[in-house]
């Protein structure tokens, strides 16, 4: 995770993927947002959780749209 979230102009940047892993392990202070997007509206995209671990301060927030705005589920 920590590499995901640099604070980097490069990091900004829109990559495609086809499928991805994401791993945390004791990392402190950091704000991250991560965006992922379907090709088209029509498709569907699923989010899997093998393990999940949250400390007592961390939060995970999802959202349905286009925007981290409004309401999240």
């Amino acid at each position: 995770m920590q590499s995901l979230c640099k604070n980097h102009f490069l990091q900004q940047l829109y990559r495609k993927i086809d499928g991805a892993v994401l791993w945390s392990q004791n990392e402190r202070n950091l704000d991250c947002f991560i965006t992922f997007q379907t090709h088209s509206i029509l498709q569907r995209f699923m989010l899997r959780f093998d393990f999940l671990q949250l400390d007592c301060n961390d939060h995970l927030y999802i959202y349905d749209g286009a925007h981290a705005v409004g309401t999240y589920k």
